[in-house]
């Protein structure tokens, strides 16, 4: 989100396993947090990336926002909340229609009444949610650990 902003510089251009020890430059000081911890700490910084959930949770409004990751962009499918399942699983009934009961309305409107109406709802396509599995995989494979 920082290199999305243009506050930092990532070496390699950056992965969802980036460190502060793979940025190349910075305009602001990478100071790594819990995540639970970002929003009832906001006081004590000029600005913290805080999840949505943490946003929603601390009463954070939309005019305190200074920037706002693009939910359809690269850098953001890490982050995508997936069903997923065993590839004999796939076409499992019970797996399917749970999957498909997420996108009902009445299921939205209450994850928006506790998350907040910042989140994003889609279908997407299988083979683009296993690719980037797989580049995920492949990314902490990279780290060694």
């Amino acid at each position: 989100m920082l290199q999305a902003a243009g506050l930092v510089t990532l070496r390699g251009g950056g992965n969802s396993l980036s460190t502060p020890n793979e940025i190349e430059s910075a305009k602001v000081e990478v100071v790594p947090v819990d995540a639970a911890q970002t929003a009832t700490n906001i006081q004590s910084v000029d600005a913290a990336i805080v999840n949505n959930n943490y946003a929603t949770a601390a009463n954070l409004t939309d005019e305190q926002r200074i920037f706002a990751d693009d939910p359809n962009s690269d850098s953001s499918k890490p982050y995508i909340n997936a069903f997923v399942s065993r590839a004999e699983d796939k076409d499992n009934p019970v797996y399917l229609q749970l999957a498909a009961l997420y996108h009902d309305p009445e299921v939205e409107a209450a994850i928006r009444a506790d998350l907040g109406d910042t989140g994003v709802f889609t279908t997407n396509d299988a083979a683009d949610l296993q690719a980037t599995t797989t580049q995920i995989e492949n990314d902490i494979r990279a780290t060694g650990v």
